[in-house]
């Protein structure tokens, strides 16, 4: 307790435990599938797939995590806890895969909605990512997707 008051007072922040981490990746994954206005089965196996990926996870696991992300986002009123947890907890070229898989979430439904854009741009600002690397990241979302430009709605 003492270190943390410590740390508080530094102006540092600490950084973020694995399972923080875990957490807020999911919630951020999970936020940007709900912002077109509805987690739909496409968007929930891409969420999964990606969580099991990036951590190793048994489907399950994976899962289990993607709820732990809903309920935290749910009861969060902003999204800077989980951006700052992220900050804290990957290095830069691991902050460019998580807006990667950001995209992946957009595109799992076979387009993008300008909402799903909005949120990805936000994360990725708070994230420190680039415009040059988020639309490079988008651009490899989209090749995987096998979405060309044409289909942004």
């Amino acid at each position: 307790m003492l270190d943390r008051l410590k740390t508080l007072l530094s102006g540092t922040a600490p950084r973020s435990d694995a399972g923080d981490l875990r957490t807020a990746v999911a919630a951020l994954l999970v936020e940007a599938a709900w912002s077109a206005g509805g987690f739909g089965p496409d968007e929930r196996a891409t969420v999964t797939r990606l969580l099991q990926e990036r951590f190793g996870l048994t489907a399950a696991d994976a899962a289990q995590l993607l709820e732990a992300g809903d309920k935290a986002g749910r009861n969060t009123v902003n999204m800077f806890r989980f951006t700052r947890d992220v900050l804290n907890g990957m290095e830069p070229e691991q902050r460019v895969e998580m807006v990667e898989m950001l995209w992946d979430v957009a595109y799992a439904d076979g387009h993008l909605d300008s909402e799903e854009e909005r949120l990805i741009a936000k994360v990725a600002g708070l994230l420190y990512v680039s415009p040059g690397e988020r639309n490079a990241a988008k651009r490899r979302a989209m090749a995987r997707a096998n979405i060309g430009s044409g289909s942004i709605a």
